[in-house]
């Protein structure tokens, strides 16, 4: 066995907040779940504020990011597949109906 495979799987949570017309970026990151959500939830009582979520990533593993919990004004949301993750546009609620949702743009970046 090589030492990759012998060491354990390192789990980060990182809290991430949303405001209107900005998405924002991670503020901070836990090694405890507990402590990340409690975290988010007190941020997404702070002034604007529109959420706070928790995301869990394991260390050195390429796609273990997933979306733990998000909160409003201090309350965890439901966990539905028919939201935006990040409320971003400062509605109270995202569009569940697919038709309503805007279109993300498509435009080409630029070449560097």
């Amino acid at each position: 066995m090589t030492s990759d495979q012998t060491r354990r799987r390192m789990a980060v949570f990182s809290v991430h907040t949303s405001k209107p017309d900005d998405i924002g970026a991670i503020e901070v990151v836990f090694d405890n779940q507990l402590a990340a959500e409690e975290f988010a939830a007190g941020r997404s009582k702070d002034p604007g504020v529109l959420s706070a979520s928790v995301t869990r990533y394991f260390l050195s593993e390429l796609g273990s990011r997933r979306p733990i919990s998000w909160f409003v004004d201090g309350i965890e949301q439901p966990r539905r597949f028919d939201r935006h993750p990040y409320p971003t546009d400062g509605s109270e609620s995202p569009p569940t109906n697919p038709a309503t949702r805007q279109q993300r743009s498509r435009t080409p970046r630029p070449e560097a």
